[in-house]
C-alpha cells in the first residue's frame, strides 16, 4: 500500500509543478501552444506509472506490460507521428528563437506574405493577392527565410 500512497503524493506534486510551470511561462508566446502538450505528456507518464504501482500491489507482473507498452508506443510515435513531431519541434524552435513576428513580411520557399500567426504546427501568412497560406513549420525551420520587419509604433 506504500506504493499507492507514494503514487498519490507524486500526482499531487506533479500537479503543483505543472501549475507553477503554467504561471511562470503564461506570458510567453510559445506557452499557449507548447504547455498543454507538455502537461498532457507529463500527466500521462505519471498516470501510467501510478497504474503500474497499483497493478504491482495486486500481484501483477508489470515489467512485461511496461516493456510491451513502451515498445508499441515507441513504434506508434516514431512512425505514425513523424511529420507531427517534426512540425511541432520546428514550431517550438520558431516560437523560442523568434526569427519573425506577426505582421512581418517573410519569404519562405518562394512564398511571400505577411505573417498572420504562428502555431506549434504551422505558420500562416497572407499573400499580396489576399490568399491565406499555411506553411508547415518543418518547411520553415532549416530553410532560408527572408524577413522584412514591419516597424510598429
Amino acid at each position: 500500500m506504500n506504493g499507492v500512497v507514494i503514487g498519490v503524493i507524486a500526482i499531487i506534486i506533479v500537479e503543483i509543478f505543472l501549475a507553477t510551470l503554467s504561471k511562470k511561462f503564461k506570458n510567453k508566446r510559445w506557452a499557449k501552444e507548447v504547455l498543454p502538450f507538455i502537461k498532457t505528456t507529463i500527466r500521462f507518464v505519471v498516470l501510467f506509472a501510478f497504474v503500474g504501482v497499483v497493478l504491482d500491489y495486486f500481484g501483477y507482473d508489470v515489467s512485461k506490460i511496461f516493456l510491451g507498452a513502451g515498445g508499441v508506443i515507441g513504434l506508434v510515435i516514431g512512425f505514425g507521428f513523424k511529420d507531427f513531431i517534426n512540425n511541432f519541434a520546428a514550431g517550438v524552435w520558431i516560437m523560442i528563437v523568434d526569427p519573425f513576428d506577426v505582421g512581418d513580411r517573410i519569404t519562405v520557399k518562394g512564398v511571400t506574405g505577411t505573417v498572420e500567426y504562428v502555431t506549434s504546427l504551422a505558420t500562416v501568412i497572407r499573400t499580396d493577392d489576399g490568399k491565406t497560406v499555411y506553411i508547415p513549420n518543418k518547411n520553415i525551420w532549416g530553410n532560408i527565410i527572408s524577413v522584412e520587419e514591419i516597424k510598429k509604433n
